[in-house]
């Protein structure tokens, strides 16, 4: 089962990293879909690799990588365009998603590659003095509207993650519905709850029709 969903998302992310180019040009210059968060603990710090380099198709072996004032710069060749990708960091948010009353960092990171896909690796940090401690929980959401990010939040002290698509989930984007593919017309809630040890679902998934 964790085999077909790894294939899945592999495939997913596949598809969508060919077409127009997104972060790429004939200078070498980094351009960027969303804000770049420039400073900041989270702007200057080591992140594992998965999930945001192992589901870009320009990716490589890395097991981490470091973001310098808001970006880990891509590999260009000679033409100027990305043949190793990057990544950036866009926000951090601030809030108990494990529900001991402390605040955990939520870090949404982007990649920096050669094709038109816009997923995301969700790093949840526990923080001590400020600064990020320890790497609770990294996912990948799908792209856009193949399980593609809507919210990640707290509530309540448990994490909760809407991804769009029909029973999309944090690394499993849908793959047998059809509004998968129309990107906006449902998403799917999951809630978490901390063990001490990790993140568990908490009952069933909800999907919800946008309006």
């Amino acid at each position: 089962m964790e085999t077909m969903k790894t294939l899945a998302l592999t495939i997913a992310f596949s598809l969508t990293c060919f077409g127009s180019v997104a972060a790429q040009n004939q200078k070498g210059e980094i351009l960027t879909d969303y804000p770049i968060l420039k400073t900041g603990a989270f702007a200057n710090h080591l992140y594992p690799a998965a999930p945001i380099m192992a589901n870009s198709v320009t990716g490589d072996r890395r097991k981490t990588f470091r973001i310098v004032n808001g970006v880990f710069k891509p590999g260009f060749d000679k033409d100027g365009y990305i043949e190793r990708a990057g990544a950036y960091l866009t926000k951090v948010d601030y809030l108990d998603v494990t529900g001991d009353g402390k605040k955990e960092a939520i870090a949404f990171v982007l990649p920096l590659h050669s094709g038109n896909a816009v997923w995301y690796g969700i790093y949840i940090f526990a923080i001590s003095h400020g600064r990020p401690s320890k790497v609770l929980w990294s996912f990948a959401t799908g792209d856009r509207g193949v399980g593609g990010l809507k919210r990640v939040y707290g509530r309540e002290g448990h994490l909760v993650v809407e991804l769009w698509g029909w029973g999309s989930g944090p690394d499993n984007p849908p793959t047998t519905h059809i509004e998968a593919q129309a990107g906006s017309s449902w998403f799917t809630l999951r809630e978490y709850i901390w063990s001490g040890k990790r993140f568990n679902q908490r009952g069933r998934m909800r999907i919800f029709e946008a309006r």
